[in-house]
């Protein structure tokens, strides 16, 4: 099978690594996937690029391919512009079948399927779980697959632990509200004296805490006062392997990569309840739930026993970006 896979340029990217993670497994599959970057934005800029050329060039590829395949970003987020790329309705003229990733589903989600259907897209796969009862069209349910998210590489565990929770990232999205984020400010504010939204000193209390978040209003100043630094790759990883315990929540109701990096890494997760965890494999297996956040230091507790070391290999082998590629393919063929 040979798929050729669209989408707009995605080298440049500083965040969403999941996106590079997917074509770098499709690129090292064993399968053929040609890789065509389709350089038009949504409108809101002038394009230097002809799209007639550009589309004579995917119609002459699609012919020695078995299937087409959207990537994330061809299509926008933006909540109010147009989000369909320059030219994009032409994917309905394609003669094989094409399928498509559905990325950041909190934003404009019926738009986003509308355009599938339009042009015609067999499958849809998904990193939301529960993506299909998002939507009330009856046409999608059947034709949207959960595709979770994966580990990166270069996550390990460690024996020797020595930072009892740890904690890094933005503590609430300031554009999109949802309810499991906004439980990351009362642990925050369980764990440390604060003055308005600087960070003072932790609160008394035995643990060694590791806790890098971004300010919610993303203010540059108190971003320093609170000492945030965003974490290479590298650093990020080698400061979860050293940890016990990760504080994580659902965002967005996406079940974040962080899920998954926390537990290959030998960490429990405390995370508040929620029923998606089941949609995961042995994730639920990882989770010590917190009911209140005024009892994050009895669950801080709970996890200095070491975790399941099966349990993390489990992760490690099978969540990962290969093994989602691999179900792609068992999914299109």
């Amino acid at each position: 099978m040979k798929i050729l896979y669209l989408t707009r340029p995605y080298k440049h990217y500083a965040t969403s690594n999941y996106q590079k993670e997917f074509i770098n497994s499709f690129i090292h599959s064993d399968f053929k996937v040609q890789i065509f970057e389709y350089p038009f934005g949504y409108g809101e800029e002038i394009s230097k690029f002809d799209p007639i050329e550009y589309w004579k060039e995917i119609h002459k590829l699609s012919k020695s391919c078995d299937c087409v395949l959207l990537g994330h970003h061809w299509l926008g987020d933006h909540p109010f512009k147009n989000i369909i790329p320059i030219g994009g309705e032409e994917v309905g003229e394609i003669k094989i079948p094409v399928y498509a990733f559905l990325n950041k589903e909190y934003v404009r989600i019926q738009d986003k399927l509308n355009y599938f259907k339009k042009v015609g897209v067999r499958k849809i796969f998904s990193h939301c779980s529960i993506a299909g009862q998002l939507t009330q069209d009856n046409f999608f349910h059947n034709m949207i697959h959960f595709i979770p998210f994966a580990i990166m590489p270069n996550f390990s565990q460690i024996t020797r632990k020595k930072i009892d929770l740890f904690f890094s990232g933005i503590v609430r999205n300031p554009f999109h509200y949802c309810k499991d984020q906004a439980l990351r400010i009362e642990v925050e504010n369980e764990l440390f004296s604060k003055f308005l939204r600087v960070r003072l000193f932790p609160k008394k209390h035995k643990y060694k805490i590791f806790w890098n978040g971004i300010d919610v209003k993303n203010n540059r100043l108190i971003n320093k006062l609170n000492g945030y630094r965003r974490l290479g790759h590298q650093e990020y990883s080698q400061l979860m392997s050293y940890s016990k315990s990760v504080f994580c929540t659902i965002s967005m109701n996406l079940i974040t990569p962080r899920f998954y990096e926390s537990v290959s890494s030998g960490c429990h997760i405390i995370a508040p309840r929620n029923e998606m965890y089941k949609d995961s494999e042995h994730l639920q297996d990882a989770i010590i739930e917190l009911d209140e956040p005024s009892n994050i230091r009895e669950k801080i507790e709970s996890a200095q026993k070491p975790i399941d070391k099966d349990l993390a290999d489990f992760f490690r082998n099978e969540h990962t970006y290969d093994k989602r590629v691999e179900r792609i393919f068992q999914l299109i063929k």
